[in-house]
Formats: structure tokens, C-alpha cells, sequence
């Protein structure tokens, strides 16, 4: 498991890269962050959708959008003929996905209270 440094250290490449001043190749081309950023990924999609779903579906449909997007991007990177990226590019669009989710849970959040 990644000590706290490597994780503050990879939490602001993500951060980074949402706001543009990072790009994927920035991004650690480790299995162990892109399976994080997976991960991270598949909750806070759950999350997002848990309202509208309920428990299994949210989880199900989560499931399938992480699906589709290792697949499109899997997909994409065989098209044009660099399959050596996808450990990065999963990462960052994983990791950042799970940063807008997390600040999209907190928008909707904010709104419902009102």
C-alpha cells in the first residue's frame, strides 16, 4: 500500500489535471494507481446514482460505466496504435472522474438542502 506522501503526491496530479495544468502522461504508470483510480471511480459513480437506483442498481450501473470506459479507452488507444498508454490514460480519466464525481455529489448535496 502506497505511504501517505505517495498518495498527497498522486492526489495532487489528479488535481492537477482537472485543472489543466497536468496531462495523462503526468500520470504514474502503476497498476496499483490505476487500479485506485478504478476503484475510486466505481464508488463515487455508485454514489452519483444511489438516489435514482437504489443499492444494487446504482452498483450495477456503475459496474457497466466502469466497464464501458476501460473498454472505449482500451479501444481507442488499440485504434491508434499506442497500447502502452493505457495504464496512464485509465489512470487520469479514472482519478479525475472520481475528483468531478466527488464535486458533484457535494453540488447536489448542497442543493437538496435548501
Amino acid at each position: 500500500m502506497p505511504d501517505a506522501v505517495s498518495f498527497l503526491s498522486f492526489l495532487k496530479r489528479i488535481l492537477n489535471l482537472c485543472m489543466m495544468r497536468a496531462g495523462p502522461q503526468d500520470m504514474p504508470a502503476s497498476f496499483g494507481w490505476m487500479a485506485f483510480s478504478l476503484a475510486a471511480y466505481l464508488m463515487v459513480s455508485a454514489v452519483n446514482v444511489l438516489p435514482l437506483s437504489g443499492w444494487w442498481g446504482g452498483l450495477l450501473q456503475a459496474v457497466v460505466e466502469t466497464a464501458v470506459l476501460v473498454a472505449w479507452v482500451y479501444g481507442a488507444l488499440m485504434l491508434t496504435q499506442h497500447p502502452q498508454r493505457l495504464v496512464q490514460t485509465l489512470t487520469a480519466l479514472a482519478g479525475s472522474g472520481a475528483v468531478m464525481g466527488l464535486l458533484l455529489d457535494a453540488a447536489t448535496a448542497h442543493a437538496l438542502s435548501r
